[in-house]
């Protein structure tokens, strides 16, 4: 029983640390992107897919 709950906080555990670690990404990305944006607005195709 403590065995399977030692599993399982485990998996919360990666599955909490693998959201934290794509929000940071995604925000750093979008901050980038933005930048990108910013400096750049001739971009073909980019603005299109991502609205």
């Amino acid at each position: 029983m403590t065995f399977r709950f030692q599993r399982s906080g485990m998996a919360i555990v990666i599955v909490l640390s693998f959201v934290l670690a794509l929000l940071t990404l995604g925000s750093a990305y979008i901050k980038t992107f933005s930048n990108i944006k910013q400096t750049n607005p001739k971009i073909p195709g980019i603005t299109r897919t991502f609205r």
